[in-house]
């Protein structure tokens, strides 16, 4: 079922030829997964080696699942990439930290350390509204259905409001420091 169903959300985001052929190829793996599973159980008595057979087709099931997702989740970066530029209101500094999203606790230190933990905390849910921003930006303009766009149009722009908010209550200097942080991806 987690096959079927990430096959079934890159049919509902892809585009050309890779939208039909990434559902094809989940479908099949999920029915390749869960046929190889059932004729190993159903074949006769389960000795030692049929067991363990299963229990690799099993777990081949989850590397799969888990490819599938590191698929999704490069897709994801890359989106965030695209989107997160100066015309969603995202300096090139702050896609950058967003980008580095794993190590962000190291990042974010020295904002504590100057700021506070309370600064850090904003600063952080200032990034967080950015990679939201970046995703639904993205998705909008992949929505085949003028009202779901429309519905994610409407909320990057409450996700913009959100940001300038937190924006302010960071005041100038915290966000030249945040800005800072992180230098341009060209360096």
């Amino acid at each position: 079922s987690a096959l079927v169903g990430v096959s079934v959300g890159r049919f509902r985001y892809g585009r050309g030829s890779t939208r039909g052929l990434s559902l094809l190829l989940g479908w099949l793996a999920a029915m390749a997964v869960h046929m190889s599973y059932n004729r190993l159980v159903n074949a006769g008595p389960l000795n030692g080696t049929r067991l363990a057979m299963a229990v690799a087709v099993g777990l081949g099931g989850v590397a799969l699942t888990a490819g599938f997702i590191r698929w999704g989740l490069w897709e994801e970066g890359r989106w965030l990439r695209e989107t997160l530029q100066l015309k969603v209101g995202v300096s090139q500094q702050e896609s950058g930290l967003v980008q580095r999203w794993a190590d962000l606790d190291k990042l974010l230190a020295p904002v504590e350390a100057r700021f506070g933990r309370a600064k850090r905390d904003q600063a952080e849910a200032f990034l967080k509204l950015q990679v939201q921003l970046g995703l639904r930006t993205k998705a909008a303009s992949l929505a085949v259905e003028p009202r779901q766009r429309a519905d994610l149009e409407a909320q990057a722009a409450d996700l913009r409001r959100r940001m300038d908010e937190v924006r302010r209550e960071l005041g100038i200097y915290c966000m030249v420091f945040v800005r800072s942080i992180v230098p341009p991806q060209e360096d």
